[in-house]
């Protein structure tokens, strides 16, 4: 059917095809499975996206880090920056050490202080280090003595803190594009050596090797001996520093030599035969566990060298680390 439209003008307009007014029948949607046939396309699986990789944070080169890095007076020799670290819930005063030949990297030596320590106490063994071509950074752990120059207090501090501080340290200087990676070591003293150890054990792929001196090993032994029967002395005191629960706690079910055991790398341990503080079984039983170890007895020194016996076991722990650093 049709109709014939008039417009205004009074002309014909073409005629227009009316809508049946019977209803359309529209097919029920089907609510089966759909049927494929022979002609028809197999669906398309869709690709994932592939997924961008984050890009690797850029790096601080040399030149960067002499214009922001105040430098300390006096140290003509070699290079020396105070270095700060700070993160969400740590602040970290260290000082790093530089050779003054420039170079594209050099092997890095984080060096740890013992109990009641500080980086001044490690001032020679870094100028030993950079003597030796290696850069050398030593810092104060935070609530590592009475006097610490980083955050918070002796009496919340433990191995395991000072085992997250250092890896912590260690993650920092990365960041660093002069330092060589493959080429990091660990030094430390007594408990900064226990601590240097637990750390290499954890990562061991990141550590290339360690010198340990008189490390604190029996640490755990001491923390069972306080805690006779779980009593729970007022003074708490450990190598006579008055320290926090927190200190024995941490590690009153820890197994030192257990805790060690995953690191392979190449390790120098120096010890006194008489100290009496941590007695010299405490590494031999280390040489037990460590598969590439070697074991430096100094006769007749006690815990901590003085004189002749500091300059030259620092003299060795360098060598013993620029050698390692020579074979990468």
């Amino acid at each position: 059917m049709s109709a014939v439209l008039l417009c205004g003008c009074g002309k014909k307009e073409e005629k227009v095809p009316i809508a049946s007014a019977e209803p359309s029948v529209i097919p029920a949607e089907s609510t089966g499975p759909a049927v494929q046939t022979p002609d028809t396309p197999a669906p398309k699986t869709p690709v994932p996206e592939p997924e961008t990789p984050e890009p690797e944070p850029e790096l601080i080169t040399l030149e960067e880090f002499r214009k922001s890095n105040e430098a300390v007076a006096g140290t003509n020799l070699f290079g020396v920056h105070i270095l700060e670290l700070n993160g969400e819930d740590k602040h970290i005063y260290g000082q790093l050490y530089l050779p003054t030949e420039d170079k594209e990297s050099y092997p890095l030596v984080i060096i740890s202080h013992g109990i009641q320590g500080s980086y001044y106490d490690l001032i020679d063994q870094a100028g030993k280090c950079v003597d030796a071509g290696l850069a050398a950074y030593i810092f104060d752990y935070c609530g590592g003595s009475t006097y610490s120059r980083s955050s918070g207090d002796i009496t919340d501090m433990s191995v395991l803190t000072e085992c997250d501080d250092l890896e912590f340290v260690l993650n920092e200087l990365w960041q660093y594009g002069f330092m060589d990676r493959g080429n990091t070591y660990l030094m430390g003293e007594s408990q900064g050596g226990m601590v240097s150890a637990l750390l290499a054990a954890e990562r061991p792929q990141d550590i290339a090797g360690m010198v340990l001196l008189y490390p604190a090993f029996n640490i755990p032994d001491m923390a069972r001996e306080v805690y006779v029967d779980g009593q729970i002395p007022e003074d708490l005191r450990a190598f006579n520093v008055p320290v926090g629960h927190r200190y024995f706690t941490d590690v009153l079910y820890l197994d030192a030599y257990e805790a060690i055991r995953g690191y392979e790398g190449n390790v120098l341990i120096i010890h006194g035969s008489d100290d009496q503080i941590v007695p010299l079984t405490y590494s031999q039983l280390a040489m037990d566990v460590y598969t590439n170890a070697e074991l430096e007895v100094i006769p007749g020194a006690g815990h901590g060298f003085q004189g002749d016996q500091r300059a030259q076991t620092f003299e060795r722990a360098a060598a013993f680390i620029r050698e390692q650093a020579d074979r990468q």
